[in-house]
């Protein structure tokens, strides 16, 4: 396993933030990352994959919207998705639902059985149309309230009924339908749930079936992204790890770097210490100063080019005088 191969971004900033799939596939080869995540807007703008290969090669991750409940979006994301094999994108993670949590377990068994059978045929049916696999993510939180696919118990149910209607109506194999799905495991959504404590159960329960690890990036993580780190050095997790930036493409470097210095210093045993806003501050001092430089040089550059103008029409001018007299 190699560890500091799997970490990569995910971009979870704004279009103003972070500019198109072009932008974000440039400043990625520029770092150097094996592995990004690109996220779908719900209005699909910035879907347009078709030249993402011209400027990166590693290996890309798409974050798709998740299906409604009454799956009313479920014709427009896999348009959002349809051409993404045709350019080497195979994986999609999709959050597991849009069903309040509440509601899912005050239903009776019957209902909750044929929620689990429409959602999983809703994610078939991305698999099939689009020639993709899918990793099943936990779910964030609506409003304060958790949706159904905020534990482990919802995702491995899920999980299941996704599988059998592979296996049942389409005819994977098993071995097949296991690939085609797995586990998106989305540590702030833990947090957010109130799950961080019981992670070591979600990392033991769906070990084989986890697909990508993400955490964003702030000071308040790093402790998770320690222990994170830990638990995947010595299970031997081999996955990609996401760290999800908003920040503006200008500044992501820094951000990016002190990361990768974290990784390192943990696999030779050192403990992870490092203020992420700080680091942000930096390279944004450094983006402002370098424009400032770059001002003061237009300045400069204009200022010279008046004064030959000044200059040149001066001469001219003596020369005028000189011919009449």
């Amino acid at each position: 396993m190699e560890l500091l191969d799997n970490i990569g971004i995910s971009y979870i900033g704004s279009y103003l933030s972070q500019g198109t799939l072009v932008d974000k596939c440039k400043k990625s080869t520029l770092l150097g990352l094996k592995n990004v995540e690109f996220v779908i807007r719900n209005d699909g703008k910035g879907t347009n994959f078709n030249d993402v290969d011209d400027f990166y090669k590693g290996n890309i991750i798409v974050h798709a919207p998740t299906i409604n409940i009454n799956q009313s979006n479920l014709k427009t994301i896999k348009e959002y998705l349809r051409d993404l094999s045709k350019n080497n994108i195979n994986l999609v993670t999709i959050e597991a639902s849009t069903l309040l949590k509440e509601a899912y377990e005050w239903s009776t068994i019957e209902e909750q059985q044929n929620y689990l059978r429409n959602i999983a045929k809703g994610l078939t049916s991305l698999i099939i149309n689009n020639n993709v696999n899918i990793a099943i993510e936990n779910t964030s939180l609506d409003k304060n309230n958790s949706l159904f696919g905020s534990s482990v118990y919802n995702i491995s149910d899920l999980l299941v009924y996704t599988r059998k209607i592979l296996i049942e109506e389409y005819d994977f194999t098993k071995e097949e339908a296991t690939f085609a799905v797995g586990v998106s495991l989305n540590i702030n959504n833990l947090i957010d749930n109130k799950e961080i404590q019981n992670i070591n159960e979600w990392i033991k329960v769906f070990y084989n079936d986890i697909r990508c690890i993400k955490i964003n990036s702030c000071d308040s993580n790093m402790k998770y992204f320690d222990y994170l780190l830990t638990t995947v050095i010595n299970i031997q997790l081999d996955v990609p790890i996401l760290i999800g930036i908003d920040s503006e493409l200008e500044v992501i470097n820094n951000e990016y770097y002190y990361y990768m210095e974290a990784v390192r210093d943990k696999i030779i045993g050192k403990t992870i210490t490092f203020d992420v806003e700080k680091e942000k501050q930096k390279e944004s001092i450094l983006v402002n100063n370098t424009n400032r430089i770059s001002n003061a040089e237009g300045g400069f550059t204009n200022l010279i080019i008046v004064i030959i103008i000044i200059f040149t029409v001066i001469v001219a001018v003596l020369m005028v005088l000189v011919k009449l007299q």
